[in-house]
């Protein structure tokens, strides 16, 4: 499941916003997000406007060795455009829509994409979020999973555990 911030508890914040499409004065990154613990798996909670360049965007998650690893966000595989969403068009099985609701003119929406980390033994000190200065990259939330549940699958249940903090 994902905690998103309350706007209201947070300055009017509840997300990440970077530079990209027609936002070019918005920040190029977001460093130094902590975590402070080991996981298997971390899932991302975002979106993307105005899709273009190959990656769209990257998390680098940070090891507490100063080891790090570039986990690239392509277009139509961990994430796409938040415009008129499709589950369609995902090419990876570990990304799907989340959550989607319609706006005064087209549907729109968030995807949840699981990351396996491939040093489930390490702590993960912080993740870094980093625009291609052409995609806008969002990021609302990240979960880390610490120890496999059984027969529960945060992919397939990500629309009904987002009921709290986002509305369809």
């Amino acid at each position: 499941p994902y905690d998103i911030i309350d706007p209201a508890s947070n300055g009017g914040k509840s997300a990440i916003i970077l530079k990209g499409g027609q936002r070019q004065g918005f920040p190029e990154s977001a460093l130094n997000i902590p975590v402070g613990r080991k996981a298997r798996a971390f899932f991302f909670l975002h979106g993307c406007a105005w899709t273009s360049g190959k990656p769209l965007f990257h998390y680098q998650v940070n090891y507490a060795d100063g080891s790090s690893v570039n986990v690239p966000i392509r277009n139509e595989f961990e994430c796409a455009d938040w415009w008129n969403p499709s589950d369609a068009n995902l090419k990876n099985r570990d990304a799907r829509i989340a959550w989607s609701t319609k706006n005064k003119s087209h549907r729109i929406g968030l995807f949840t994409y699981k990351w396996t980390n491939p040093h489930p033994e390490r702590t993960v000190k912080s993740i870094d979020v980093i625009s291609n200065g052409r995609t806008l990259p969002m990021l609302v939330a990240i979960t880390g999973l610490t120890k496999e549940v059984a027969n529960y699958d945060p992919i397939d249940n990500a629309q009904v555990i987002l009921g709290k903090g986002l509305r369809k």
